[in-house]
C-alpha cells in the first residue's frame, strides 16, 4: 500500500503560488484518513487545466481531525509528480480491461465455479500486506491484514508502544491462523505510523518481529510488492474474504487485488476501514485514480464463509455497503466459497 504523508508544517500558511491555485476542494474525514477532493485550475502562462479530483492524506494523528486549511501546496507536488507515470497508467488500465473476468466479473465467476475453488485452501497461512503486489510464496497459503495488522486500533490505541499494539493485534486475530509472517517494501499502511519512526521500512520490519514474537512464529523476510509497478497500483479489485482459506487470487486465474482476510480478525469495523483504505489508495493519486467510473467501477469482491454465521455472505456486505452508497465509482459484487463441512 502506498499513501501520501502531510507534513508536520501542513498548518502553516502554504508557500508562493507556482503557476496554479486551487480552485475547488471538499473534504471528507474518516478515521486517519483525509480526502480532499480538489480540482486545479490555470493562473499562468497555460501550464495546467486540470491535474486530478481525488487525493488521499495521512494527517499527523494528533491534528488530523482539525485540519482547517487545505494541503494545496503538497497535493500540487505529489500530483505533479505522479503525472509523470500517467502513460504507464493508462497501458496498464487498458491491458486490464480485456481481461474476461474484468469485463464481466460475475458472470465469469457464474460460468467458472469449479476452476474458481483453486484460489482457496486450508484456512490461514503466511501473514502479509494487503496490498496487490505481495504474493505467497512459492504457492504457499497466506492470510491478509493491511501492513500485517500495524493499523489496527490505531486510533484508540493512541499513546501506546509497538509492543503493546502487537500485544492488542495479537490478541484479537485468530492465532491459529498465522503460520509465520512478512512485512514488505514500500509499505504505506507502515508509513502512516509515524509514531514508530520516520522510516517505513524500519518500522515494516520492526512490526513484523514484534507480532512474529507474540504469537510464537517465525519471522521470515521484507519482501518487494513484486505483483505491481513500484510507482503506483494497479489494482482494480479488492476481496474481502470472510474464510480465511481465500489465498491467491492468480491460482483460478483471477484478477490480483487488495485482499483483506477477514475471517481471521472478527471485527467489521476494522475490516470496512482497511476496504475503506484499499479504495482510497485504487481511486486516488497512487492508482488508477478517475479512470473509475460508474461504468468501469473498482469493484470489491466479498467472499462469505458458508460454514461460520459471523463471517456470512450477508453481514460481510452489510458492513462494506456504506461505502459503495458513497462512491458510485465502487461495485460490490459476491462469490461463493466452498463449505469445508463434510456431507
Amino acid at each position: 500500500m502506498t499513501n501520501y504523508h502531510a507534513p508536520d508544517n501542513h498548518q502553516q500558511d502554504p508557500p508562493a503560488k507556482h503557476g496554479r491555485e486551487q480552485a475547488e476542494v471538499k473534504e471528507i474525514v474518516t478515521d486517519t484518513i483525509n480526502t480532499h477532493r480538489v480540482r486545479f485550475h490555470e493562473e499562468e502562462n497555460g501550464v495546467v487545466t486540470e491535474i486530478a479530483e481525488e487525493m488521499t492524506f495521512i494527517a499527523p494523528e494528533k491534528e488530523h481531525r482539525h485540519l482547517q486549511k487545505p494541503l494545496s501546496y503538497v497535493t500540487q507536488e505529489h500530483m505533479i509528480d505522479h503525472e509523470h507515470h500517467k502513460e504507464q497508467k493508462d497501458k496498464a488500465w487498458k491491458s486490464a480491461w480485456q481481461d474476461t473476468f474484468v469485463q464481466n466479473p460475475q458472470q465469469w465467476l457464474e460460468e467458472n465455479a469449479e476452476k474458481l475453488q483453486e484460489s482457496f485452501g486450508d484456512f490461514g497461512g503466511k501473514l502479509m500486506c494487503i496490498d496487490e503486489g505481495v504474493e505467497p510464496e512459492n504457492g504457499k497459503n497466506a492470510v491478509y491484514i493491511a501492513g500485517s495488522g500495524i493499523l489496527y486500533k490505531r486510533d484508540e490505541l493512541k499513546g501506546k508502544s509497538m509492543e503493546e499494539r502487537a500485544d492488542a493485534f495479537t490478541k484479537a486475530i485468530d492465532r491459529s491462523a498465522v503460520r509465520d509472517v512478512t512485512s514488505h517494501q514500500l509499505c504505506g499502511a507502515c508509513g502512516m505510523c509515524k509514531e514508530f519512526g520516520e522510516d517505513a521500512e524500519k518500522v515494516a520490519m520492526m512490526w513484523g518481529k514484534a507480532i512474529a514474537k507474540k504469537l510464537g512464529v517465525p519471522y521470515i523476510d521484507h519482501v518487494p510488492p513484486a505483483r505491481r509497478p513500484k510507482e503506483f497500483h494497479d489494482a482494480l479489485f479488492a476481496y474481502y474474504d470472510g474464510t480465511g482459506r481465500f489465498q491467491d487470487p492468480a491460482r483460478a486465474g483471477l484478477p490480483k487485488g487488495f485482499t483483506y482476510s477477514r475471517g481471521i480478525l472478527n471485527d467489521g469495523a476494522q475490516g470496512a476501514f482497511e476496504i475503506g483504505v484499499a479504495r482510497s489508495i485504487a481511486m486516488g493519486d497512487h492508482g488508477f485514480g478517475k479512470r473509475f467510473t460508474k461504468e468501469n467501477p473498482f469493484t470489491i469482491v466479498v467472499i462469505g464463509d458458508p460454514d461460520r454465521p459471523e463471517f456470512s455472505e450477508e453481514k460481510l456486505l452489510q458492513e462494506l455497503q456504506p461505502i459503495a452508497d458513497q462512491y458510485e465509482m465502487v461495485k460490490i459484487i459476491t462469490m461463493k466459497a466452498p463449505s469445508q463441512k463434510v456431507s
